[in-house]
């Protein structure tokens, strides 16, 4: 294999360890430990930690006050859009708002629910 095949593998394997943990955090409606989602995934929690810090950055989940990781607002968006709803707001620019902070964000996310948006 050459090394940009290699690379390219590499890369893809990486979005797809992304797109797992997404999918076992928006589908826990309570919220998901790093322990058990990157079990659930069969990954290394020091892997599933840079994956999840990632997708918490870019606002697809959100850390919950006991530390569970639960769906953000980006996914919430996304599953608001491809259900026929109307997403959040867009920014002035026509591009979707940059990742609001807990503080800011029209969506929250409790313990024992699935995010909802105001």
């Amino acid at each position: 294999m050459t090394e940009s095949t290699q690379a390219a593998a590499e890369t893809t394997r990486s979005v797809e360890r992304a797109l797992r943990l997404l999918i076992v955090v928006a589908e826990t409606a309570t919220g998901v430990g790093l322990v058990d989602a990157a079990r659930t995934v069969g990954l290394a929690p020091s892997t599933a930690t840079r994956i999840l810090r990632t997708l918490e950055t870019t606002g697809f989940v959100e850390r919950a006050a006991d530390g569970t990781y639960v769906a953000g607002p980006q996914i919430v968006r996304l599953g608001a859009r491809h259900a026929g709803e109307a997403p959040p707001s867009r920014s002035s620019t026509g591009s979707p708002s940059a990742p609001a902070s807990r503080a800011t964000s029209p969506c929250r996310s409790t313990r024992r629910r699935r995010p909802t948006c105001a």
